[in-house]
């Protein structure tokens, strides 16, 4: 498994698509997702100019952290959130994608105060309203951006969506074109200039969600190779 293979062929797929829907390449941020994976594997992902890496726990970003901490990295926390383990992420991750409740966004807005910070966030919805996702439903999204607007230590950059669980690409395609749909609407009818950011499409769709007005992707098989045993454990 060679990070550089993959990368000059995500590189080359993504100059591609951009070009054929009138895009430029710059527009689209790819977060490489390091959870699970070796700190070797993310030299490796440096040494091809990579610089933007996702984690889920937050354990194993902080280990990371300390470990890499000489290197350049913007580093982003795409996981499921813990209100407990907030404090240590807020400070330390450029961008928090996967925020989803009020309960969350006051415990980000207190550490943020606390440490002397403005922390960047995307609100995760749940357009196709699966048990097994987190996220905001659609319906229940205006009152969470209304309260994010309100916190002076927040600062509140777009949205974040996982497509449904599904073999149809046109599934996904549905779930991407909604949801640039949302944040262009709401961005313009709240007047909220910083709201601009989109994450949405991995390994396996992110090509599709580039052609539906993606902002960030986040990629971990594809890029960095199959997942492995936990490194940390008790996450």
């Amino acid at each position: 498994m060679s990070v550089k293979k993959n990368w000059d062929k995500i590189q080359n797929e993504i100059k591609a698509t951009c070009q054929k829907i009138g895009r430029k390449t710059n527009e689209v941020t790819v977060v490489a997702v390091s959870k699970k994976k070796p700190v070797e594997r993310v030299l490796e992902a440096l040494d091809c100019e990579i610089r933007n890496f996702g984690e889920n726990y937050p354990q194993e970003l902080t280990n990371k952290m300390r470990e890499l901490k000489d290197k350049k990295i913007t580093w982003h926390f795409i996981g499921r959130l813990q209100s407990k383990k907030i404090k240590d992420i807020v400070g330390k991750v450029d961008l928090i994608h996967s925020v989803s409740r009020l309960k969350e966004l006051h415990e980000i807005q207190k550490n943020a105060e606390i440490k002397g910070v403005s922390q960047k966030i995307l609100l995760q919805i749940n357009l196709s309203k699966e048990s097994s996702k987190s996220g905001v439903y659609e319906e229940n999204l205006l009152p969470l951006i209304e309260e994010a607007t309100l916190l002076t230590n927040v600062e509140l950059n777009g949205l974040m969506v996982m497509p449904p669980l599904s073999k149809h690409t046109n599934d996904a395609r549905f779930v991407f074109k909604r949801a640039k749909t949302l944040m262009v609407e709401l961005s313009k009818d709240l007047g909220l200039k910083s709201f601009h950011q989109i994450s949405m499409g991995t390994s396996g769709d992110y090509l599709t969600a580039i052609e539906e007005g993606a902002t960030i992707v986040r990629l971990g098989t594809i890029l960095l190779g199959p997942r492995e045993e936990p490194i940390f454990k008790g996450e």
